[in-house]
């Protein structure tokens, strides 16, 4: 059995995201588990990828 979640697209939504280090130490440890991560400090934009996404279940975590 594949450990990455291949059919998932995990989005994280949060001002901060890609600025503290608990938080770019999370983004490595979800990286482990579900190849496709994308992270948004901007909740237009994510919504954007979103609505673009049609073959894949969607993860958000928005903080």
């Amino acid at each position: 059995m594949d450990s990455n979640l291949e059919s998932f697209a995990c989005l994280w939504l949060d001002r901060s995201v890609n600025s503290t280090e608990d938080n770019i130490q999370t983004q490595k440890e979800l990286r482990q588990v579900i190849n496709h991560l994308r992270t948004f400090d901007n909740i237009s934009e994510c919504e954007q990828c979103i609505r673009q996404i049609t073959k894949e279940k969607v993860v958000l975590i928005v903080a």
